[in-house]
């Protein structure tokens, strides 16, 4: 007998009612999270909820890239998720007149048309093409408003986790040959940090680092109220702003991603008894309930609930490998 690995395909096809709907509540809260994301996002130094002394470190570290002569430089950023790592290296950079284009993991792989082995180099030579193109060629799509480019990494392909000589390889490479910084987002204590990144390779290619503190909740607040001032018809009262700081433990875009459910909570509840018809107390009492039971867990949603739901999602687009016995 021998194993095979064989890759288990889920079927979306005949999905239930039940399950479309589930789904689809799911992807309308994210939508809505994501609008608010987007548009309450800050855009200058002074709307950053980032320490100034963290400020500064990346500002001083940006003047020195935009007149660096020899090896490209590299920057680590490391911080808890949620502490404002890319959001201050976008916005500090847009005020250097400095681009920033981030490298993003392609989706269009599948699994099944490649060997692991294929599929692992297919990885790698991707991000080693990115690289080669963003730093040694002008986009044709540009508009010349930028006076530097740097590029960005946060998500890095899963090979690097397995095989991080490749990683080290190839930005070696990069160092002698590329022409823009590179800047690493990395969440703390992420899973083979060490060994991508070894204290010896830092110091090979003099890698900078910055470590980033979760942001203090008076900071939260502060961005919060903000939103809440300049969104009009928000429903958000003083103590469900206090639920969501002390749920949130410095995680400003999950304080935002909660501060956007409530408001939407809030908001059903307060306009659907209206639709019941009069003389229906009892079920309009019953729905009252209902609702406000299903609030005050949507208040805490947090982390701790968030994760399990996004893993389901996961589950449905990523199936697990498993071995199928061949006679």
């Amino acid at each position: 007998m021998a194993a095979k690995s064989n890759w288990i395909f889920a079927c979306f096809q005949k999905d239930s009612a039940r399950t479309e709907s589930y789904t689809n509540g799911i992807l309308e809260k994210e939508k809505l999270a994501e609008d608010w994301l987007q548009k309450y996002a800050p855009t200058i130094p002074s709307e950053l909820a980032v320490q100034k002394s963290k400020q500064d470190l990346i500002n001083a570290w940006l003047q020195q890239v935009k007149n660096s002569v020899g090896l490209v430089p590299f920057l680590i950023i490391t911080g808890p998720s949620g502490c404002g790592k890319t959001t201050a290296l976008r916005v500090l950079a847009k005020a250097q007149n400095i681009e920033v284009v981030e490298w993003i993991t392609p989706l269009d792989i599948e699994n099944y048309e490649y060997g692991f082995g294929s599929y692992m180099q297919s990885q790698s030579s991707k991000f080693q093409e990115f690289l080669a193109s963003t730093g040694r060629y002008i986009s044709v799509f540009g508009d010349g408003k930028y006076a530097k480019k740097l590029i960005l990494v946060k998500d890095f392909p899963n090979v690097f986790l397995t095989q991080p000589n490749t990683l080290q390889s190839i930005l070696r490479n990069y160092s002698t040959i590329g022409r823009n910084p590179v800047v690493f987002s990395i969440p703390e204590q992420m899973d083979g940090f060490n060994l991508m990144f070894p204290k010896s390779f830092i110091e090979e290619l003099n890698i900078q680092q910055i470590s980033f503190n979760k942001i203090p909740n008076k900071s939260v607040l502060k961005v919060l109220k903000n939103i809440c001032y300049f969104n009009k018809n928000s429903s958000i009262n003083d103590d469900i702003l206090d639920k969501v700081i002390e749920s949130c433990n410095g995680d400003i875009r999950n304080a935002v991603l909660q501060l956007s459910y409530e408001n939407k909570c809030y908001k059903e509840v307060e306009t659907a008894p209206r639709k019941l018809k009069r003389g229906r107390k009892d079920t309009k009492k019953k729905l009252q309930t209902s609702e406000l039971n299903e609030l005050k867990t949507l208040e805490l949603i947090g982390k701790d609930i968030q994760i399990p739901i996004f893993q389901r999602v996961g589950r449905l687009l990523y199936p697990k490998k498993i071995q199928v016995l061949i006679t």
